[in-house]
């Protein structure tokens, strides 16, 4: 910071305030600013800044590759946004005021005008200026570290560094390179935690000093959001503030959808539980509710229940490692993405299979996903061929992160309509159904897609809701059906096919008639 200004520039004042983070380790007060401030009829700085592209990887994909191997470890770069130096022409637009202490006690504080000369946290465009600037330093070492410089893009968000390895000396080898190649840029790599004392023993080698976080709060950590117990290797969710909050709660839409939101779960693992809310919020819609205003005693209720049910989700634990260990074989590995759709939502879940060399069998839920059925009523199978096309998009997209092939994931659905729609000609159906085949064809094989009895679907858990002791103790839901992990993998029907309702999509035969006059006739 410094005060003094160049001429012709455009100045700009920012508001701050404190921001105290007890559950922080190092730096538990912040000064965070506001750029989006602005008086009547005057822009914002934020309003005159472009805020670049993303250029951070998907949280999804970072916390999927979190879980791909045994020994995982996290860092964050040391006040990251503050290594990154300002223009002296842009900084009359991060002015600030701020109150000196005196020098004596008889003294009154002095108000004065700072300004940052480098970029922080509040304006628009600072997370794309860290992200590119660190892209631009870790061309230098491509040649040197290529796998370091590929895990620290696929893995740095923002400035929290997110990683796993399958073995200690992989380990090591990545979280020196990435430290040796961060700390040339001046953004040093700090609060190193790990799940393996091996690691953090080797570490003690080459770290000047212990990692306060991995000292102090080692055993339990978030990690992007979520909790991470590191000494039992699990994910929990910690609640605590959420109950507080359910405590003093309101029966209103508006404290419905505070409170439901601030469960944070990117990987779907309470999907079947949370998507009771979301029902409960879309029948507050359909009611007309104010935001303000008292719910009826029915929806009252339903709200109550699923409060009083919150304090069962500390009992979840999730491992954080799949428990599958990397292999070379292509066969080794399968990911199996179940589909199913009821009136009320739609929904998808993703289950990593292994096949060991003795033929035993082992899977892990990965990921899911859920969708609320739109207002306008549509039929059931419509609605089935919905929760396809985001079972596709999921199976897609966890391609990358698992290191995985297109042959080696299995579609499941329990429709035996929005199978025969999936492998047939996308031309040949209506509209609603045309689009959504041939984008389930772009982005699947449709002689990927199989039927599996609707009992064993673990995709319909999350369309009808479940409690949170059902939850628990669902091995349908945290381990998908039996029939995976069987020696062979039978494809099952359970309900009759309607030609009626696969024929009803399809597109009505048109007949052009054309009508030919001669240029001769008389008008």
């Amino acid at each position: 910071m410094e005060d003094g200004s160049a001429p012709n520039t455009v100045n700009y004042y920012m508001p701050h305030h404190a921001v105290l983070r007890e559950d922080k380790v190092t730096t538990k007060l912040r000064v965070v600013f506001d750029a989006s401030s602005h008086d009547i009829g005057f822009p914002s700085l934020n309003d005159c800044l472009l805020t670049g592209p993303n250029l951070n990887p998907d949280l999804l994909s970072i916390l999927i590759k979190f879980r791909l191997n045994e020994i995982a470890f996290t860092a964050d770069i040391k006040k990251a946004f503050l290594q990154i130096s300002l223009a002296e022409k842009d900084r009359d637009a991060v002015r600030f005021l701020w109150l000196t202490a005196p020098p004596h006690e008889e003294a009154g504080e002095t108000l004065c005008v700072l300004r940052m000369t480098r970029v922080m946290f509040g304006v628009s465009p600072i997370p794309f200026l860290l992200a590119a600037t660190v892209r631009k330093h870790l061309k230098e070492y491509e040649d040197q570290l290529p796998e370091v410089v590929k895990i620290i893009k696929e893995s740095l968000y923002v400035d929290d560094l997110i990683s796993s390895a399958s073995d200690v000396e992989n380990a090591f080898s990545i979280t020196t390179g990435a430290r040796e190649i961060m700390s040339a840029a001046g953004m040093d790599l700090c609060k190193w935690t790990t799940n393996c004392a091996a690691l953090k023993e080797k570490w003690k080698t080459t770290m000047s000093e212990p990692s306060e976080e991995t000292e102090t709060h080692g055993s339990v950590l978030k990690v992007l959001g979520l909790v991470w117990r590191t000494k039992t290797d699990e994910f929990v969710f910690d609640l605590t503030a959420l109950l507080d909050a359910v405590a003093k709660r309101e029966n209103t839409k508006r404290s419905v959808l505070k409170l439901s939101a601030r469960i944070f779960d990117p990987i779907g693992f309470l999907t079947p539980f949370t998507v009771r809310v979301k029902c409960l919020f879309q029948e507050m819609w359909i009611r007309g509710l104010g935001w303000d205003e008292e719910l009826p005693t029915d929806l009252a209720q339903e709200w109550k229940g699923w409060c009083s049910e919150l304090p069962q989700i500390h009992h979840i634990h999730i491992p954080r490692w799949y428990g599958i260990k990397s292999v070379h074989r292509h066969d080794a590995h399968q990911l199996h993405v179940f589909c199913d759709a009821s009136e009320k939502a739609y929904s998808t879940v993703a289950y990593l299979l292994r096949v060991a060399e003795d033929g035993a069998k082992t899977t892990c839920l990965v990921a899911s996903k859920s969708r609320l059925a739109p207002l306008k009523k549509i039929s059931l199978p419509r609605l089935e061929l919905m929760g396809a096309v985001i079972g596709a998009r999921l199976g897609n997209s966890l391609l990358k992160p698992l290191n995985l092939e297109l042959h080696q994931v299995h579609m499941w659905t329990d429709s035996m309509i929005v199978l025969q729609w999936i492998r047939s000609p996308a031309h040949k159906w209506k509209q609603f159904v045309s689009n959504r085949v041939s984008e389930i064809q772009s982005l699947t094989n449709p002689a990927m897609w199989s039927h599996c009895k609707g009992k064993f679907n673990p995709a319909d858990l999350p369309t009808r809701g479940q409690t949170a002791t059902n939850l628990k103790e669902s091995d349908l839901w945290w381990k998908g059906p039996s029939f995976l992990t069987a020696l062979n993998q039978l494809e099952e029907r359970d309900e009759d096919q309607s030609d009626e309702d696969v024929t009803s999509e399809l597109k009505q035969g048109q007949q052009v008639i054309v009508q030919l006059s001669s240029g001769s006739d008389e008008k």
